[in-house]
């Protein structure tokens, strides 16, 4: 039977785009496509494509692997606030429309301007296009694997002498006007824990009322005083039933904290 079908309209289609729509509709038709159904397809298809952007599809990764890691809420945000800074001009695209000459350019500007960060947005990019091929929404992941230059990164060993950390800690002090940084450094020489657990620290955290470590203190485990109690979820290891992470503090550490909380 024959079916009628609106191409388009004829002040946005020109008589040449009209007979190439005209010739696909029939082909359509001659193998039994009802051209009704079809166009609803198409413009269901369509609509799909542009609901699943690149915001949509990253959202939906963060969400996945923040799951999946186990991410700190910290961590997440971190994430969430280098996709914005870094790959925000792809948010509207669909993602079947990115391609690396799309991405490289950006890439390219992160490594110019903030070289150890690009690694970690490129990795971000490679796990979001990943994710959006296990869900369906692309067929394969189009970008390639960046190539790095090779970049001499020298080592740094750490200063175990007395005359080496002594010399680090006057550098700390003269050179910091605000004490933060000096303090910080008291703190991981003191306590040797990690950077991040130091800056993280708050003062709930600390017990500064009790004897210091020295003086009386039978074990890290009392919690009568002159402890850093860390919280598990600030720790490397974040397993909860392990308890917080205690620290006993040295009587010059503690003595430093409770003139700082002063």
């Amino acid at each position: 039977t024959a079916q009628a079908a609106t191409l388009g309209k004829l002040d946005r289609m020109t008589m040449a785009q009209a007979r190439v729509a005209a010739e696909a509709a029939h082909k359509l038709a001659a193998t039994g496509e009802h051209l009704t159904v079809a166009k609803r397809v198409d413009l269901a298809t369509r609509a799909k494509v542009r609901a699943r952007t690149f915001k949509v599809m990253a959202a939906a990764w963060v969400a996945s692997e923040g799951t999946r890691k186990g991410w700190t809420a910290a961590y997440r945000e971190e994430v969430e606030q280098s996709l914005a800074n870094h790959l925000s001009g792809l948010d509207a695209l669909p993602i079947s429309n990115i391609v690396a000459s799309i991405t490289a350019p950006m890439l390219n500007l992160v490594e110019k301007n903030a070289p150890a960060m690009e690694e970690k947005v490129s990795r971000r990019l490679q796990g979001i296009m990943d994710y959006a091929v296990e869900a369906g929404a692309i067929v394969a992941n189009p970008l390639p694997r960046r190539r790095r230059a090779k970049r001499n990164r020298p080592h740094f060993p750490a200063v175990t002498d007395l005359e080496g950390l002594g010399a680090i800690l006057r550098a700390a002090r003269a050179g910091d006007p605000c004490k933060g940084i000096a303090r910080a450094h008291l703190l991981l020489a003191f306590a040797a824990q990690r950077v991040s657990e130091v800056v993280g620290a708050t003062w709930e955290e600390f017990d500064l009322d009790g004897a210091p470590a020295s003086e009386g203190q039978p074990t890290k485990d009392a919690m009568g005083g002159g402890n850093w109690s860390i919280p598990r979820e600030r720790m490397k290891r974040k397993d909860k039933a392990r308890g917080p992470h205690v620290v006993p503090l040295p009587p010059a550490l503690l003595a430093a904290l409770r003139e700082w909380r002063e």
